[in-house]
């Protein structure tokens, strides 16, 4: 049987998932979300919410959405809790301040190292400091951007998604030959690839802010951000399907034979959550999973080179043999 992935495996660790994620967070949740982040059934959800409430420890807000989507938040307790941070819980955030580092602006950066800097004050005992600030981590990255010119678009964005305002949003795309401005209303910052995104939607540009189009655009692509006074009551679309890719499209399954010589590593790793591993008996795999992008699901497998062949769907194995017959004209044409 392979090993559960799942943090909150038992009911205890639910219950304590959910009581963690409503008292100290103080962040809004919705029914579907907290179910989709415990692993488990919406009446579940509702009994341990009725248990939390029963011990009296916290009071919970409820509210129901206009699309009848149930949500949770806890209230705010009167008396401030007494923290208490040990070196190895701020490590922790000096790791993720390492992985990320690099995705942010040098400005941001500082704030960053400040903000950390001055949590040791939690310290018990503050000779723990040194040891508590020891990087012991790195992020290996290639093809970086450098987001250091664009730290004022970023703390703009920041901004309208924490006061869940629409900006006028100038953005240049790779394949236009002049940028467009239109109203956007941001939604949530987004770290893929080693780049920066941010996911949102293009909305009316008079009268109530009505969904045109929702989008996600590159951070290093944005010209201007300029806050607008109208407001939104938008919500970030919740997928968590799990399915291959970054861009959203009709899900479609893959399947895909690797070779020996990379199986090992294909199979350590997560590509889809339904995905389906088949061990054949000469060393090789087929790998079958659900998909949301054809372009990257072709780009992924041309970066296995000999040592993947794609199987299906038929129409996308077809598109990956003409950009495969192009590189070669490429190479064979090259003097």
């Amino acid at each position: 049987m392979p090993p559960k992935h799942d943090q909150f495996a038992s009911p205890a660790q639910k219950l304590l998932g959910l009581f963690g994620a409503l008292l100290f967070t103080g962040r809004e949740y919705s029914l579907t979300g907290l179910a989709g982040m415990l692993h488990c059934s919406k009446q579940t959800v509702l009994r341990m919410m009725e248990d939390i409430e029963r011990s009296r420890e916290v009071k919970i807000d409820t509210r129901l959405s206009d699309d009848g989507q149930r949500w949770y938040k806890v209230k705010t307790p009167r008396n401030r809790p007494n923290v208490s941070l040990t070196p190895e819980r701020i490590q922790h955030l000096v790791l993720c301040r390492d992985m990320v580092m690099h995705l942010l602006p040098k400005g941001l950066r500082d704030e960053i190292e400040n903000t950390i800097a001055r949590s040791t004050a939690f310290l018990p005992n503050l000779c723990d400091r040194g040891e508590a600030l020891v990087s012991i981590s790195k992020s290996m990255v290639k093809g970086a951007i450098d987001y250091t010119p664009h730290q004022e678009t970023i703390e703009r964005l920041f901004q309208c998604i924490r006061n869940k305002t629409v900006c006028d949003l100038t953005y240049q795309s790779s394949t236009a030959s002049q940028p467009k401005t239109y109203s956007y209303a941001p939604l949530r910052m987004v770290s893929y690839r080693e780049a920066l995104y941010v996911s949102g939607a293009r909305v009316a540009e008079e009268g109530s802010p009505e969904i045109v189009m929702r989008t996600i655009l590159c951070v290093h692509r944005i010209k201007e951000v300029v806050p607008t006074i109208r407001v939104h009551d938008l919500k970030e679309q919740e997928k968590g399907d799990g399915h291959f890719g970054f861009m959203s499209q009709e899900p479609f399954r893959v399947q895909v034979k690797f070779a020996q010589e990379v199986a090992a590593y294909v199979s350590e790793r997560t590509w889809s959550e339904d995905q389906v591993i088949r061990q054949l008996k000469n060393g090789k795999i087929i790998l079958e999973f659900t998909a949301r992008s054809r372009p990257e699901v072709v780009s992924w497998v041309l970066s296995f080179g000999r040592h993947a062949l794609l199987l299906k769907p038929k129409d996308l194995r077809e598109d990956l043999i003409i950009v495969i017959e192009a590189m070669q004209g490429q190479y064979q044409g090259r003097k």
